[in-house]
């Protein structure tokens, strides 16, 4: 309601008890363009699988973010071309993997992921936490939530792409993960590698064909 009756907001920053008791959070601005959304560093209490985040914001142009806490994160709308920073935590409170069990919290969650990818698939700066990488499941044969999937919107957009994964991920999952963007993203500029990818596979992603010829390989 706070927002509802802000009509000219344009920047909004919403840090987060995990303490509180609000079943579901909804940020619906008309003349929102810079959200972060943040929470108090508390892992003694966690919000749980039923808590909500829900996002409308057309003309929403920069949004970072962190949730580990929320069982679903709801994206309705936010401007074309928009720049994200991600850092949610999709394989649930507890750490399990999504497809640990085949049952309708699996199928639900899949299918959430799947609508907030969509949501997103006009953006066109994009950086992704290893934490929200592990919700896609690179390390599993047959991946649940599968890159191709993605609309084609997503990867004709996208022109800048920040990756970091953490030291426990296999050098496998580095690959599949760096390797998808040079080679379907047609609108692609800059591909940032974080140290973390380490040389050698640095050097391998480097000689890949790329689908843009104007896309370079940078590290950080």
């Amino acid at each position: 309601m706070l927002v509802a009756t802000c009509p000219v907001l344009e920047k909004l920053t919403v840090i987060r008890d995990p303490f509180e008791l609000l079943g579901i959070m909804r940020v619906r601005s008309k003349s929102l363009k810079t959200l972060t959304l943040g929470i108090e560093d508390d892992q003694d209490c966690l919000l749980g699988d039923d808590h909500v985040v829900e996002i409308d914001a057309p003309r929403l142009e920069h949004m970072s973010l962190c949730d580990y806490l929320s069982g679903s994160i709801i994206i309705h709308s936010i401007a074309p071309y928009a720049s994200v920073n991600i850092d949610v935590n999709f394989e649930g409170k507890d750490g399990y993997a999504l497809d640990q069990d085949d049952d309708d919290d699996s199928n639900s969650k899949r299918t959430m992921i799947r609508n907030f990818l969509t949501r997103i698939s006009t953006v066109s700066r994009m950086a992704i936490s290893s934490v929200t990488l592990q919700g896609f499941e690179f390390d599993k044969e047959e991946c649940p939530i599968k890159l191709s999937s993605v609309p084609p919107c997503f990867v004709s957009s996208l022109k800048y792409v920040e990756l970091a994964t953490q030291g426990t991920t296999r050098p496998s999952s580095q690959m599949k993960l760096a390797i998808y963007f040079p080679r379907n993203c047609a609108a692609l500029k800059k591909l940032t590698l974080s140290g973390s990818f380490g040389d050698d596979i640095i050097k391998k992603i480097k000689k890949i064909p790329r689908r843009s010829r104007r896309c370079i390989f940078v590290t950080g």
